[in-house]
């Protein structure tokens, strides 16, 4: 499942390098972190606890091209990073940005062969009035 871009912060180009490029952003909008470099060393592998993994409930959906399926039948038994939008959302701090860093992501599992074997991406609005296929 591919995934589109509806309103990526404004200028952003999410390319296949993974790299964003921005246009000279309004000096009144604050951007998050996300759309550049962090400013912060991540902590080291292990050095932390992550959250324990669960499952989500299954359901029904619509793919972009109008297809109704499953949301167990897109994780295709592999790990999912599930993300949920409204692609009609203009705050560029909120859904524009998770899919920006959706899209980084992507193209950087493109280097990662076996992890990216293992995980599924999938973003989801839960906006159908607006939000249509």
């Amino acid at each position: 499942m591919g995934l589109a871009a509806p309103g990526v912060a404004p200028g952003a180009d999410p390319g296949a390098s993974g790299h964003t490029h921005h246009a000279t952003p309004d000096p009144a909008v604050v951007l998050a972190p996300g759309y550049g470099r962090l400013e912060f060393q991540a902590p080291a592998a292990g050095s932390y606890t992550l959250p324990i993994l669960q499952p989500a409930a299954d359901g029904a959906v619509v793919l972009s091209d109008g297809r109704e399926t499953t949301l167990h039948a897109l994780f295709g038994g592999r790990v999912a990073v599930l993300s949920l939008i409204y692609a009609s959302c203009n705050d560029v701090n909120g859904c524009p940005l998770a899919t920006a860093v959706l899209h980084r992501l992507k193209s950087r599992l493109r280097t990662e062969g076996d992890l990216a074997d293992r995980l599924q991406l999938v973003s989801l609005s839960f906006d159908p009035r607006r939000d249509t296929p």
